[in-house]
């Protein structure tokens, strides 16, 4: 049986992982690491305290944190070479080439966006882009929570890179924030004489937990390398 460990169980990605990984009769919740145990803890889970002894119990980590936490968390499996899957956005481009160069070590997956229907949309673009690059403007309208602290989302960088490297312009990109919405992102493609959209709405953050569990899945046995959804998928 699969064995995953989830950085924090907190928050409402977090803790959507943890629920789903204990409704699975795949894999299995070894653990939780957060930074202080509670002296009061009615979890039905262990928690851990240390990143090593966390490491020990785990066949692959989750890790949906925040930049600095994510290095460090790389940083330190080293030694270990326990498997990371990740979803962290937000980095800085020398954090994220500090957390890239990780992968030389253990097996690293990391994305914007974990889910299938993003995934697809990427694979749509480098089709689709080569083939209207020079007859079509490009935009992205993204919405998010309220809270969200990036702007724009990782997914739309995401997006965003994927066209321009497919030798689209890079699109600008619109970014909301309203209620708790999920995660929308729309993108567009227009001319004079006809328009182009691709839409993405998520209605569960499951799908985040479900796609990092494949990618745990995927994930085992692999060789040391920085690997991305879409090797996954």
């Amino acid at each position: 049986m699969l064995r995953i460990g989830v950085i924090d169980y907190t928050g409402k990605v977090n803790s959507s992982i943890v629920n789903e990984i204990l409704n699975r009769d795949d894999c299995v919740l070894a653990g939780v690491l957060v930074d202080k145990i509670p002296q009061d803890n009615t979890l039905k889970f262990k928690l851990y305290d240390n990143l090593q002894d966390f490491a020990k119990v785990v066949d692959a980590i989750i890790d949906f944190t925040h930049p600095d936490k994510t290095v460090s968390i790389a940083k330190n499996l080293v030694d270990n070479k326990t498997l990371l899957v990740s979803g962290t956005t937000g980095f800085t481009d020398s954090q994220f080439e500090e957390f890239k160069s990780y992968g030389k070590y253990f097996p690293i997956i990391w994305s914007a966006n974990m889910s299938i229907g993003i995934n697809l949309i990427l694979s749509m673009l480098k089709t689709i882009t080569p083939v209207i690059r020079t007859s079509f403007d490009s935009a992205i309208i993204e919405t998010h929570r309220l809270n969200k602290k990036d702007r724009p989302s990782g997914t739309s960088k995401m997006l965003a890179n994927t066209i321009d490297s497919y030798g689209g312009n890079k699109p600008e990109i619109a970014s909301l924030r309203l209620g708790d919405c999920k995660g929308d992102h729309s993108i567009i493609f227009s001319n004079e004489e006809e328009s182009i959209t691709i839409s993405h709405n998520v209605f569960s953050r499951n799908i985040y937990a479900k796609g990092a569990i494949e990618a745990c899945k995927w994930g085992i046995g692999k060789e040391p390398a920085f690997y991305s959804m879409q090797d996954v998928f």
